[in-house]
């Protein structure tokens, strides 16, 4: 019996023991993001480039995206997909906009060769000009890995 028990724990390390689904996202990514938020029917964009960062998470399949107040969390759903975790921010003030609250609501990863493509979509609620507001938002970036 004891045997069996010893045998069984053996076979479940080495299947456990494959490549780590994570290492084709984590590093640094040079990046052209969108960002298109609508209030009332009326969409703004804003677009920017900079360098996306993707690191590992705490479980086997986890990704942690961006970085600073609110990185968010994937899931590796295959070596070329993930998908991104429910998460609301930390209130946060940008520009004229105060208390600003973010929620991601969705989010999906694909990756071709060494291009990345990631979109974000959810809601946000804060106070912009001295009036409250809420309203949707959306956000890509268009990414290639960095040497």
């Amino acid at each position: 019996m004891k045997h069996t028990a010893v045998l069984c724990l053996a076979v479940v390390a080495v299947a456990g023991c494959g490549p780590d689904p994570r290492e084709a996202f984590v590093g640094d990514w040079n990046s052209s993001s969108s960002f298109t938020m609508t209030v009332q029917g009326v969409s703004t964009t804003s677009q920017d480039t900079g360098t996306l960062n993707v690191t590992e998470g705490d479980d086997a399949d986890e990704l942690r995206i961006g970085q600073g107040t609110c990185p968010v969390t994937a899931e590796v759903t295959s070596d070329t997909s993930f998908t991104i975790q429910k998460v609301t921010c930390p209130p946060m003030s940008s520009g004229s906009c105060q208390q600003m609250t973010l929620t991601i609501n969705h989010g999906t990863g694909t990756r071709t060769g060494s291009n990345l493509n990631v979109t974000l979509s959810g809601t946000f609620a804060g106070v912009c000009g001295g009036q409250s507001g809420t309203g949707t938002f959306t956000m890509t970036w268009a990414a290639s890995k960095m040497n």
